[in-house]
């Protein structure tokens, strides 16, 4: 599941360790080494696209490998591409 990057991230938001944050490229991130474990960010995101990892007990999703999505890269038909929403969009 790709994370959207909202702009109103909601995950952002309710964590109450301060463990997702965005980056100066717009992505969210999480620390996890800050997150602990507590799952409000998989239950406030409206896609889902934030769960609990069952042997770490914490927080993953889609980061986007940092601005440079393997999946883009790898994908062997091009059906992929990264599209960088402009403002006021």
């Amino acid at each position: 599941m790709v994370c959207n990057q909202c702009e109103n991230a909601y995950c952002l938001t309710v964590c109450p360790a301060g463990a997702i944050l965005r980056n100066k490229d717009g992505i969210v991130l999480i620390d996890h080494d800050k997150c602990i474990g507590c799952g409000l960010c998989a239950e406030y995101c409206p896609i889902k696209a934030v769960i609990i990892d069952p042997d770490t007990r914490k927080a993953v999703k889609c980061e986007l490998c940092q601005g440079n999505p393997l999946c883009v890269e790898a994908c062997p038909t091009g059906a992929l591409e990264l599209v960088h929403k402009r403002k006021n969009q």
